[in-house]
């Protein structure tokens, strides 16, 4: 990168050229002898005798050291001797021996000297081509520019990136790589830059900068610079690193940070949705809890009433229709009372808790107290589970109830058992009743489908929906198999692990 006069430059370049063919430098020390000794002869010719004899021969002696190494510096001396002593000293006296022996002497220190120098350039030569190696194979592009600002290095990491050939690049003004508008303060600051103490800055102390591609299209660099003397000139390196890619990535990120706050947003106001929802839907129940079934506490005694108090009036039609006036009653009542139960689920937190499932279904059965003619049999080993024992009790019970309600078996047999399945409890209430046809598996579990028609049964139809509620929040799924006339199963599974005090 240093610019040399053009003579020495050219002086360097050949002996470089020289230093890297085998047998030069003996070549260099023959052919300079005799050269030097023809214009030895053509000086005497001219001036006369009193030109030193050895004047013309110090540069064939350092000119072969300097591209042979030390035994051409030596060969270059020992024939120069042998020369001058033959065509200019013979025959010759004391003070010429003493001259010759200075003249070797010197020569010889020359030599070796020379040969010093030679292996000197050969090691900055290929530390050149080590870095430039390096340079050449570096992945980032990296730009050398004089005082001047006019490129001097362009590696092809360079020539890549800004799509503009090196041949093309060098002695070109900086300025073509740099966007109109950021010039003049570009080469300010690397003005700046050299009249400061530092040498260097790390890469993005800069911060993000634009430069310009060979076809017009400016784009995001982050880059770092160092400067260094070389032979009085101060050269400046940068090395750079398109950040396009990084830009749309940061870009991208940024949207997708903008989308998810967007959803989070809406997520939060859905909840304050939901609860403001779920406040009303309390104060509903309360309401239908308060308003509909006092109403019906009231129909209810004055039924009773008149059965009681007009009962010698009453034929046996009348008793029959407050009779069935007391059960429709009691049936809204048990239905008012499953829709409060499934509002409430999921609108609540409850925290999982341990659940010993034998002690809870035992307490189900006995409260259901079956009649004579049902049997209901208790896995004696019913695992301990993480649920909320009021939920579950309300799920045995709706399920034996079930059982219970629908047995039309002289006797009847109603099995609770269980299984592991992996990662969920698996269980089971089995009977040997009428079965259900397959065309209903999917609606015996939607609120108020009962299968008998409405008028002929007291189930409100909110059982099994309640069943299937409570399943699911807990992570489970509930089924049936069945065949008409075979007995129905219900299976439900239940996680073996529940977030505790998770909300549900």
């Amino acid at each position: 990168m240093n610019r040399l006069p053009s003579r020495e430059g050219r002086l360097a370049s050949l002996v470089e050229r020289l230093s890297d063919r085998a047998g030069a430098g003996y070549a260099v020390a023959i052919l300079g002898t005799a050269l030097a000794a023809l214009v030895r002869w053509g000086l005497g010719k001219m001036v006369g005798e009193g030109v030193p004899p050895y004047i013309t021969f110090y540069p064939a002696i350092i000119l072969a050291a300097l591209v042979g190494g030390s035994r051409p510096g030596l060969l270059a001396t020992l024939l120069s001797s042998v020369t001058v002593t033959v065509l200019f000293l013979w025959p010759f006296n004391a003070a010429d021996i003493t001259g010759l022996a200075f003249f070797t002497g010197i020569n010889v220190a020359m030599a070796f000297i020379g040969s010093a120098v030679r292996q000197e350039r050969q090691a900055v030569r290929e530390s050149r081509a080590r870095l430039a190696g390096v340079l050449d194979s570096a992945m980032d592009p990296v730009i050398s520019v004089d005082e001047s600002q006019r490129v001097v290095f362009f590696n092809p990491a360079a020539a890549q990136t800004f799509r503009c050939p090196s041949a093309e690049a060098i002695g070109q003004p900086l300025d073509r790589f740099i966007p109109e508008r950021f010039r003049t303060a570009h080469r300010q600051h690397i003005r700046r830059f050299g009249e400061e103490g530092d040498t260097s800055r790390k890469m993005g102390a800069l911060g993000e900068l634009a430069a310009l591609r060979s076809g017009g299209e400016e784009f995001p660099i982050e880059a770092s610079i160092s400067r260094v003397e070389v032979g009085g000139q101060t050269i400046f390196t940068v090395i750079l690193r398109d950040i396009t890619a990084r830009k749309q990535a940061e870009a991208e990120r940024e949207l997708h940070t903008q989308r998810v706050q967007r959803a989070n947003d809406a997520l939060l106001a859905s909840q304050r949705q939901l609860q403001a929802a779920n406040r009303e839907l309390n104060d509903f129940a309360a309401i239908v809890s308060h308003d509909l079934k006092a109403p019906l506490r009231s129909v209810a005694t004055l039924a009773n009433w008149l059965q009681s108090d007009y009962a010698d009036k009453l034929d046996g039609e009348g008793q029959e229709h407050l009779t069935d006036l007391n059960r429709r009653v009691m049936r809204m009542d048990r239905m008012i009372e499953g829709i409060l139960h499934y509002s409430r689920l999921g609108r609540t937190e409850e925290k999982p808790e341990p659940a010993a499932l034998g002690e809870i279904v035992r307490s189900v059965v006995e409260d259901l107290s079956p009649p004579a003619h049902v049997r209901v049999r208790v896995a004696p080993d019913l695992p301990v589970v993480a649920g909320e024992p009021v939920r579950l009790r309300q799920l045995f019970q709706n399920l034996i109830a079930n059982a219970i309600k629908h047995a039309d078996k002289p006797q009847v047999d109603i099995a609770v058992t269980w299984a592991d399945a992996g990662a969920f409890w698996q269980f089971s209430v089995a009977d040997n009743g009428p079965g259900i046809e397959a065309r209903h598996f999917e609606r015996i579990f939607k609120i108020f489908q009962t299968l008998a028609p409405k008028d002929r049964t007291d189930s409100t139809g909110v059982g099994l929906a309640l069943v299937q509620r409570i399943v699911e929040l807990a992570g489970g799924r509930v089924w049936v198999e069945s065949r008409v006339g075979a007995g129905s199963t219900f299976h439900f599974t239940w996680p073996k692990t529940r977030a505790v005090g998770a909300s549900q």
